[in-house]
């Protein structure tokens, strides 16, 4: 009855379903009989007509999707994907494999990397400026990573960021220097109000951290340069 079935064009699953029987001892049982495996190729191919595949190729024409045609014709994406391929229709993501790009390296005599090379300041910097994930060094140095870490906190964009640093020169909204190299666009952190959120400005850390430790407060501040004018600062 099974084998019956079977030759009809039922699949190994729904056989097991109504015989209450396993995969694997169905197919011990067919091969013992002689009666071959169908491949999952085939068993996608059986469900269809030749009028099904026209009409499914017609509306993949029309649709340009295969979810959409799935859900059209009320089947799985696997079996209109298996009709597109046998039909020789070309489908995104199947056989076109993106080339990878050689990340640039410095290594020594011996093979060992002395220098990764950054994606974002494209500078070549040594193995320790770098985080490693399952022995590989990040795209990112770690100044660049703690620089975008630093504008996604904000709800910035980093063209954002770069532009607020062009209008300060790269310098300290407050004390008017950088604490670090001003051809890199990662030496300022971004000051916030941390009642509404709204980013102020950029400054360099001692000037961030001192606001911090003020909390913010213009009373506090003034009271502070009082403080130090009064004994000669």
């Amino acid at each position: 009855m099974m084998a019956a079935k079977y030759a009809q064009g039922s699949t190994l699953a729904e056989l097991c379903l109504y015989n209450h029987i396993d995969v694997t001892t169905l197919k011990r049982i067919f091969i013992s009989r002689g009666i071959r495996i169908r491949s999952t190729g085939e068993i996608l191919r059986k469900k269809f007509t030749d009028d099904q595949i026209k009409e499914i190729l017609r509306t993949f024409d029309r649709n340009g999707t295969i979810s959409g045609t799935a859900a059209i014709h009320k089947t799985d994406i696997a079996k209109i994907r298996r009709v597109l391929i046998d039909a020789g229709i070309p489908i995104p993501g199947i056989g076109k494999h993106k080339k990878r790009i050689k990340r640039k390296v410095t290594t020594d005599g011996n093979g060992q990397v002395v220098a990764y090379k950054c994606c974002r300041c494209d500078k070549m910097l040594p193995p320790k400026c770098f985080y490693f994930t399952r022995g590989q060094a990040t795209s990112h140095c770690k100044v660049c990573e703690s620089y975008y870490k630093r504008v996604l906190t904000h709800g910035l964009v980093p063209a954002q960021y770069d532009a607020l640093f062009a209008t300060q020169a790269g310098r300290c909204a407050i004390c008017g220097v950088c604490d670090g190299d001003t051809s890199v666009v990662t030496c300022l952190h971004i000051d916030h109000d941390h009642a509404t959120g709204v980013v102020r400005g950029l400054l360099c850390s001692k000037c961030n951290r001192g606001l911090g430790h003020f909390t913010d407060s213009p009373d506090k501040l003034i009271k502070a340069a009082a403080y130090l004018r009064l004994h000669g600062k």
